[in-house]
């Protein structure tokens, strides 16, 4: 049986149509904003318990939010390096990730199975999609397109870049680092990186 490559080459041939461009890997710089107005995203918890995007922002660290489902081909196939990312950050006292998936509370056991097929050491949530949907219509400015998608936030908890597709864990690295430099720069407070 073959393996259908056309997704992940797909986003390959467009990040590096992108970067041959000169255009920024991340489609949008959010304007900052009330941090209450960026955290009202809900969720739940894989047991069902309400939480909220707020649980994890400004919490002193650049948070990365992957947002993804478990039958996404692409988020099957790039998870696992997003994981790697993330057990070098917390090792590092680094930035930390949740991922948020738009199962739903319907599809539990398929993000749990997707989840434990990748062994996933990051937080989990998930979300409704009319939620989801009405999140980055209000807060981002724009309609939710699909999965996987990446919200990075600064350690402040202001929403810095919202990206939809794959995006490598070397450019996350090093927006990261170019936005912890700018701040510095700025004669913002050091801030985790």
């Amino acid at each position: 049986m073959e393996r259908n490559t056309t997704p992940a080459l797909f986003s390959s041939l467009l990040l590096a149509v992108l970067m041959l461009m000169g255009l920024p890997l991340f489609a949008e710089e959010a304007a900052d904003g009330a941090i209450a107005e960026e955290h009202r995203l809900k969720l739940k918890d894989m047991q069902g318990k309400a939480m909220s995007l707020h649980d994890f922002v400004g919490k002193g660290k650049w948070l990365v939010v992957m947002i993804w489902q478990s039958d996404c081909h692409v988020c099957n196939q790039e998870v696992e390096g997003y994981n790697a990312w993330y057990m070098e950050q917390k090792a590092a006292g680094g930035a930390n990730m949740i991922g948020i998936t738009t199962d739903g509370w319907i599809n539990k056991e398929a993000a749990q199975d997707f989840i434990d097929r990748h062994k996933v050491i990051f937080s989990n949530a998930l979300v409704e999609i009319e939620d989801l949907q009405s999140y980055y219509a209000s807060t981002i400015g724009k309609s939710f397109f699909g999965t996987p998608a990446f919200l990075i936030f600064s350690p402040e908890g202001k929403i810095m870049a919202e990206q939809t597709g794959a995006v490598p864990v070397d450019l996350i690295d090093n927006y990261i680092k170019e936005n912890s430099k700018t701040a510095q720069a700025e004669g913002q407070p050091k801030t985790s990186s």
